[in-house]
């Protein structure tokens, strides 16, 4: 999962041309969900991912701010994600 998550991480720039409704092609429900708040309903769809350091993230990167990242247990994903709310 941990893997999958830094791909999607590092490819997410590449799809700002998505739309929210691609992300119901996703069969992860964790990253269909974070994939749903990030391009367009927001953080509300965060309560719905059960990875406790995805939905940190995912609260991060829809307005909560690198606050949220200090939630994550894994100290690379930490990183990667105060550097990507900055």
């Amino acid at each position: 999962m941990k893997k999958n998550f830094l791909v999607l991480l590092l490819l997410l720039p590449c799809f700002v041309h998505a739309g929210q409704s691609d992300c119901g092609f996703i069969r992860d429900l964790d990253q269909q969900a974070y994939c749903r708040a990030v391009y367009g309903s927001g953080q509300s769809q965060c309560g719905f991912i059960r990875d406790n350091d995805l939905q940190a993230i995912c609260r991060a990167h829809t307005g909560g701010g690198a606050s949220q990242c200090g939630f994550i247990r894994d100290r690379d994903m930490q990183s990667q994600c105060r550097a990507g709310t900055r």
